[in-house]
């Protein structure tokens, strides 16, 4: 197969036709080139564009793009909606098809140096490229804007990766990267007033404690009538539309405002959009392969599941876009891997507390206790938030900082060991159900059953090894941290003490029939995991 990568340009142009035509005029002619979609906005006045190709026919002609836009796109003269600091504005490229994030950095460098010399126009290197971590967040960098540039540019910290230390008179500033794919979903509101959209922004933004892999600003949309919560969904598999959107509607409330509607800017993986119609329809046991169009894409040359097998099925960026090949896992509410988000984490509480007092075994203790551990992990997150920043607590930041980034990736990770636990327990289950009839059967459903109780041992070890260090985080914290959250930063030892001994009675429970198979092992780690918890 050959090598695809995606690349989703944002000019600030999006009124004048004859000027989109012209920028977008490159990826129509060039070979090796396939121009996805072209989204302008005359409220925001920016012009999205997805195009995915060859990596240097992708290169070459968004260099040409970036050239024609420098031409006949003056900053000094520009108003719109969006913030904006480069006539091109942000260039990343994605890998799609047989290309790793590497080779996406390798050719956003040469990109970069090839506008920095040949333009004159100063690049500034963002996400995965960033040659400094206060350079990865595009906000970050685009803060002050092309106005503001002109000062900050002076700046050391923020001197161009590539191009003169001087901001283009009519062209501004570039940022150019490679990234992870993400989703541009705008949700627009039943009122004129910005000033709620920016408080909702900040409530459901992740740097603002609210949703992770979000990012928000709010946006006043006069000429339509709406104010705009503008979102970039940095992983939509982790945190859907569908939450997104209830969480923006849940906030309106308060302001006694609706949710007029909500748009998608650029192109979309269909799974986005399968697991939020699986929510909002309630769909039981709902398969992707039930999708007429993923079944018949065979008929048109593709592959079953995947329509077209071109890029076509990736998503924009309008700030965003998605990835590529769609698993043809089925969708709904439902646990393990039937669910259309992986896992417990697409369940409501409602439903999970449903779920765990049924007469079904599983979810079970097992469950119950990993998301104690991600509740915990998740307080000790929440606290960290409220402290950052505050000057009285300006000489523990550092401390702070690094317990906030640990036990965000701990709070995802007892999440998803939520659903396999259950799974864990229903492959067991399923290892007793096989047939017994001869020796060879009977020795294969042995084998299967030793394996199945090894993994249902395992998990819930994991589980108690997170516990303990989020316990830990949560003690060395004490007296660090806001002191308006100090019962949330004792609830989170709590709940990392119990879950994590919850875990332990699993692990006790499974390892117990192990015997030599690594079960006195898994339980001596058990006595030392339990000793921390209790210290």
């Amino acid at each position: 197969m050959n090598k695809v990568v995606e690349c989703v340009p944002n000019f600030s142009e999006g009124r004048r036709k004859d000027v989109i035509d012209a920028i977008t005029a490159p990826f129509r002619r060039a070979a090796g080139v396939l121009l996805l979609d072209v989204k302008p906005d005359p409220v925001h006045n920016r012009t999205v564009v997805t195009v995915a190709g060859a990596p240097d026919d992708t290169s070459k002609a968004v260099f040409e793009s970036i050239a024609i836009a420098a031409r006949l796109i003056d900053l000094q003269k520009h108003e719109g909606a969006h913030p904006r600091m480069g006539a091109t504005d942000v260039v990343p490229f994605v890998p799609v098809q047989c290309i790793s994030m590497s080779d996406c950095v390798s050719i956003s460098r040469s990109l970069a140096k090839r506008v920095g010399e040949e333009l004159g126009i100063p690049v500034i290197l963002y996400e995965e490229s960033a040659t400094a971590p206060h350079r990865r967040n595009l906000s970050d960098i685009r803060a002050g804007q092309f106005e503001g540039w002109h000062e900050k540019i002076r700046e050391s910290e923020w001197t161009p990766d590539f191009g003169p230390a001087k901001v283009h008179p009519t062209a501004g500033v570039t940022v150019i990267g490679a990234r992870v794919p993400l989703i541009a979903y705008n949700v627009n509101l039943g009122t004129r007033d910005a000033s709620i959209a920016r408080k909702i922004a900040r409530k459901i933004r992740e740097r603002s404690g609210g949703l992770t892999n979000v990012r928000a600003i709010g946006l006043p949309l006069e000429e339509r009538g709406f104010a705009q919560v503008s979102v970039n969904v940095t992983d939509y598999t982790k945190t859907p539309l569908y939450r997104v959107l209830e969480s923006v509607r849940t906030e309106a409330r308060r302001y006694g405002v609706s949710v007029a509607e909500s748009e998608i800017v650029g192109l979309v993986p269909m799974r986005a959009l399968t697991d939020s119609a699986s929510f909002y329809m309630q769909l039981a046991r709902f398969s992707r392969k039930q999708i007429i169009e993923r079944r018949v894409g065979a008929l048109a040359g593709g592959e079953e599941g995947a329509p077209g097998t071109g890029p076509g099925d990736r998503p924009g960026e309008g700030s965003g876009e998605g990835p590529g090949q769609e698993p043809d896992e089925p969708v709904g509410e439902r646990s393990g891997e039937e669910l259309g988000e992986p896992g417990f984490a697409g369940v409501t509480v409602g439903d999970f507390v449903d779920r765990l007092s049924s007469s079904e075994p599983a979810p079970g203790g097992g469950t119950a206790s990993s998301l104690a551990v991600s509740f915990a992990a998740s307080l000790v997150s929440m606290v960290c938030r409220l402290t950052l920043g505050k000057r009285k607590f300006q000489q523990h930041e550092s401390e702070v900082s690094a317990a906030l980034q640990a036990a965000t990736a701990f709070s995802g990770e007892a999440l998803r060991l939520a659903t396999e636990d259950s799974d864990a327990f229903n492959k067991v289950m399923a290892a007793f159900a096989l047939p017994r009839e001869s020796s060879a059967e009977k020795e294969a459903r042995q084998e299967a059953i030793s394996d199945a109780t090894l993994g249902a041992a395992r998990v819930p070890m994991r589980v108690a090894q997170i516990s303990a260090e989020i316990l830990s985080i949560a003690r060395a914290l004490k007296g660090k941290t806001n002191p308006n959250a100090s019962s949330d930063l004792a609830v989170a030892a709590l709940l990392a003490a119990a879950g994590g001994r919850g875990a332990i009675e699993n692990v006790r429970i499974n390892a117990t029939s192990l015997g030599g198979r690594g079960g006195e092992e898994l339980l001596a780690r058990a006595e030392e995991i339990e000793a921390r918890l209790q210290t």
